[in-house]
């Protein structure tokens, strides 16, 4: 057939009686000449047959019947007489009409009043359908003597297998989803873990708490609600604490941090160990309430911290296989580390053995012994020239001088000790002249750090402009954000916004908490949360603008607190600010004289904190290079973290400075493949200290280097500072001095040719008296 729409030719089934009136017809008029219509006239010349002439034949038809029929009432016919043929569907109907929606089909088809009685009496004569499936009856037939035994028996704590997979239909699954509920809560059964995390539960917290009868645990949903906390940290902390409850067949009194602990690991396992904030929440709560004791960590995240390793632990974690080297090792670090730190302490450790004893191992399995031959040593230095990644080890002078400092010192402390270091002296295999010009390698890593500072002088105007620009942006917005109603639009910027008003948004607002606004983009379509973009680009400026002001390490930046800043006043009557750094590396607090600049960053985040929490609040701080928890201060750097407030960390800041360099390059081309380090804020600070005039002792000491020679380290000179700074000093000797440049070469010659004299050296005559 040929489509109406389409005109394209379709295959379209008919009846067998159609194909014998279609041959009949053949029969009589002849086949057709091929690209010719089938149809054609019977009276006068033989044309094809056209739609009037075919409607005159119905009407002569319908003349002579005494009907009224259409050419479509046929199709009409066709289509009600196949779709109630309980044989065909209206989707096949639907085929073989051709129609391009099943709609269209829908309206050909008419249901007679005669079909529908029929159908209604077969229904209420049909017998109720029972459930094919029923839990307990199922149970019964399982092996095992008590139902705990049968429901293992079926294999449902597995975690694999739930009631609801045995039966079809939604009905059928939501019947058996509430029936296993009720044997959880009533404790018929104590699912595993797994078994409750295979399927969803829908009122599981609320009907434990009924059945239970644990006033406790009543206290616990009155304290969650009211707790303050956000919708889905409460939701997550009941459901937490009764799928515990169900799992381990306690009550809440019962309730250990360790369970809990339990809990949230099993769920870190089941998802591949990915970050999953499970049980954060809920571990707060409860020791927020009493129902875990003070001594418990402050948080299930100070829990999961491992904190400092053991020196045995820290060798363990590449135990060696050599006999004897893990007790050498054990001893040596013990030694070694009265005078380190835990950080340089497992570095060390590291070092000597995952890094240079694995390896050598790894080259030599039948090494015995410290005493290494020459040619396992090549091959040890072979084997870690490369980094993992394909890269050279840069810091390669570095591990030898770690490896000959370990042989040397074993040498030394056996003549004090023979008796427990004689027998593991060695020669060392790291030969003085590879170490001998430690002082090249040193001046190359300077090189390179001069060069990293040269490239991003220039580039720092535009970071210090972008983050700057990126908070008035969202302060702004956020404003406008904030000044119309739940739903409503504004125009910000030339562009059309609208705050959005979900149903948690609508819930915050009747109870009239603080909540993060979000606002969408009528024009992009892009959904912001315009309040942690403002609180992220606000610190991404206060970083940026402490850090270049100050030349701050990271950690001395995350540790700066409410207390840092102190007044002092000269002698003058001259009130200056100073700003207290704590002991980070040197292990020496410093004070260092705030510039206007330097001053306002930290003024705008105290400010900032005092508007939101009327002082600058308490905050948690994990120190990751020795691995424990400092004491809660009013730290400016803070982020809130579930319900409690932690100092921010390191990678936060990394990622940060990352993350406004990669914005950057999408705009300046400079910026492509170059990002800023927080370090580099602090060789930038020294260069531009020292190039600018200030003597380098003084820097050294607002850097807090015990050295000149490290801030000299620090500085990248540039060479139009040198030529100008050494045209600066020849005239200010000159101002000052006012010495005559010929006198004073004269009276050089006059002093060099007596010298000369004494010396018996021959001169020429001096003319000059």
């Amino acid at each position: 057939m040929i489509s109406k729409g389409t005109r394209a030719h379709e295959p379209v089934p008919v009846s067998p009686e159609a194909l014998a009136y279609l041959a009949a017809y053949l029969g009589e008029a002849g086949l057709p000449v091929p690209g010719q219509p089938l149809w054609r006239t019977r009276r006068g010349p033989s044309r094809p047959l056209t739609y009037w002439a075919l409607r005159q034949v119905m009407a002569r038809a319908n003349e002579v019947l005494g009907t009224n029929w259409t050419l479509h009432d046929l199709r009409h016919t066709a289509a009600t007489r196949m779709a109630r043929d309980p044989q065909l569907t209206l989707v096949e109907v639907q085929t073989i009409l051709r129609h391009a929606h099943v709609t269209t089909t829908a309206q050909y088809t008419v249901v007679a009043l005669e079909d529908l009685m029929d159908r209604l009496a077969e229904h209420y004569a049909r017998p109720r359908v029972e459930p094919r499936w029923d839990l307990l009856s199922e149970l019964e037939k399982a092996p095992g003597e008590t139902w705990q035994q049968r429901w293992e028996a079926l294999g449902f704590n597995d975690g694999m297998l739930v009631p609801a997979d045995l039966v079809d239909g939604k009905k059928e699954r939501g019947r058996l989803t509430s029936g296993t509920r009720m044997l959880f809560c009533l404790r018929v059964v104590q699912p595993s873990l797994k078994a409750l995390r295979a399927a969803k539960y829908p009122y599981l917290a609320e009907h434990l708490r009924r059945a239970a009868n644990d006033p406790l645990l009543d206290r616990f949903f009155v304290y969650v609600r009211e707790s303050g906390a956000r919708d889905f940290m409460q939701r997550a902390a009941l459901i937490d604490v009764s799928q515990c409850l169900i799992a381990f067949g306690l009550s809440l009194g019962d309730l250990t941090p360790g369970i809990l602990l339990h809990y949230a690991l099993a769920h870190r396992e089941a998802n591949g160990y990915r970050h999953t904030p499970v049980a954060g929440a809920t571990w707060q709560l409860l020791r927020a309430m009493g129902v875990f004791p003070p001594s418990a960590p402050h948080s299930l995240k100070a829990a999961l911290r491992q904190g400092q390793l053991t020196i045995e632990q820290l060798v363990d974690r590449d135990r060696p296989t050599t006999p004897g080297v893990r007790e050498v090792f054990i001893e040596y670090l013990r030694r070694r580390a009265v005078g380190l730190d835990y950080n340089t302490l497992s570095q060390l450790a590291h070092l000597l053995t995952q890094l240079f004893w694995s390896n050598v191992e790894k080259v030599n399995p039948g090494q015995v012994g410290l005493h290494l031959s020459e040619e396992t040593y090549q091959q040890w230095k072979q084997s870690i020239s490369l980094l993992p990644s394909g890269g050279r080890r840069l810091n390669m002078l570095n591990v030898l001088l770690r490896i000959r400092s370990f042989y040397l010192d074993l040498q030394s402390w056996a003549y004090d000790d023979p008796a427990l270091w004689g027998q593991w002296v060695a020669p060392c295999p790291v030969r003085e002249a590879e170490v001998r010009r430690t002082h090249v390698a040193r001046r190359r890593i300077n090189e390179r750090m001069a060069d990293r500072t040269r490239i991003r002088q220039p580039l720092l105007p535009l970071l210090v402009d972008h983050v700057a620009n990126q908070w008035l942006h969202y302060r702004d917005l956020l404003a406008a954000t904030q000044a119309v109603g739940l739903g409503e639009h504004f125009t910000y910027a030339g562009a059309q916004w609208q705050r959005t008003a979900s149903e948690n948004d609508r819930r915050y607002v009747q109870r009239g908490e603080a909540y993060r606004l979000r606002a969408v983009n009528r024009h992009t379509g892009e959904l912001v949360n315009v309040s942690l973009e403002e609180e992220g680009a606000f610190f991404d400026w206060a970083m940026v603008e402490i850090m270049r002001h100050a030349g701050l390490r990271i950690e001395e930046l995350l540790e700066l607190t409410h207390l840092s800043v102190r007044n002092y006043q000269r002698t003058n009557g001259e009130v200056i600010a100073l700003l207290v750094i704590a002991p980070s590396k040197a292990d020496r607090e410093r004070v260092i004289p705030m510039s206007a600049e330097l001053f306002h960053a930290i003024a705008q985040v105290i400010k900032r904190h005092r508007t939101q929490h009327g002082t600058v609040p308490l905050a948690h701080s994990y120190d990751p290079y020795e691995l424990v928890w400092k004491a809660s201060l009013p730290y400016l750097f803070q982020r809130i973290n579930g319900l409690h407030r932690s100092a921010m960390t390191p990678t936060t800041i990394r990622r940060r400075l990352q993350w406004c360099c990669a914005e950057l390059a999408k705009t300046h081309p400079e910026f492509e493949g170059v990002s800023f380090a927080p370090h580099d804020f602090r060789r930038l600070f020294a260069t531009e200290l020292v190039n600018s005039g200030l003597p380098i002792h003084i820097g050294a000491a607002l850097l807090g280097h015990l050295s000149i020679e490290t801030t000299r380290g620090y500085v990248a000179v540039f060479d139009d500072t040198v030529v100008l700074h050494y045209q600066q000093f020849l005239e200010r000797r000159r101002e000052l001095e006012g010495i005559d440049l010929t006198l004073t070469f004269l009276r050089s010659k006059r002093t060099q040719t007596r010298r000369a004299v004494s010396l018996g050296m021959p001169t020429l005559p001096d003319k000059v008296r």
